[in-house]
């Protein structure tokens, strides 16, 4: 019998846990509102779903395409808002996981999804920020086909892995609930 996963944010107690969750996740939200207000015209005809277009390109010609739609964005405002981006994982992180463990330490059967929230939070900013730098090379240096294919093998699980600990935080708190 292996011994259970341990909590990465079983280091913040019961009183602060729900307080950092709170900070956090409006730090993750402003993070968010900021970028988008920002950078709305990140969305062209190349690029559809913005910014999400160029973490989801296949090649270099569609990369070189995207970024290329972009032209007219000063560039100190796509650096200001990819430096934003650079943070956002860890607030997002640290509010999924500060979220967790409120929920870990409200009932007992909370902790296993509590756990996986937690555990995916982490996942996910950790290949955020692996995406957000090749991003970087491809908008300062131009598309190559490792900044191409690091971004996408990185954006799609962290999509995923974001997906997972959404909703193993709503799982956890319909048990802590119950």
């Amino acid at each position: 019998m292996s011994a259970p996963t341990p909590d990465p944010f079983g280091w913040i107690t019961q009183d602060a846990a729900r307080t950092v969750s709170r900070v956090a996740g409006l730090a993750a939200l402003a993070l968010i509102v900021t970028i988008q207000a920002l950078t709305p015209s990140l969305i062209t005809e190349a690029a559809p779903f913005g910014i999400i277009s160029l973490q989801l390109a296949t090649s270099e010609v569609a990369a070189d395409r995207i970024v290329a739609s972009w032209e007219g964005l000063p560039l100190a405002v796509a650096a200001f808002g990819h430096g934003l981006d650079l943070v956002l994982p860890f607030a997002y992180a640290i509010a999924i996981g500060a979220a967790a463990r409120v929920r870990a330490l409200r009932s007992i059967s909370a902790i296993p999804a509590a756990r996986l929230a937690a555990w995916s939070a982490i996942v996910a900013a950790s290949l955020d920020l692996i995406e957000n730098v090749a991003m970087a090379v491809t908008l300062l240096i131009g598309a190559s086909w490792a900044s191409v294919i690091v971004t996408l093998a990185a954006a799609v699980p962290k999509w995923a892995s974001l997906t997972l600990a959404v909703g193993a935080l709503g799982f956890a708190a319909l048990r802590a609930r119950v």
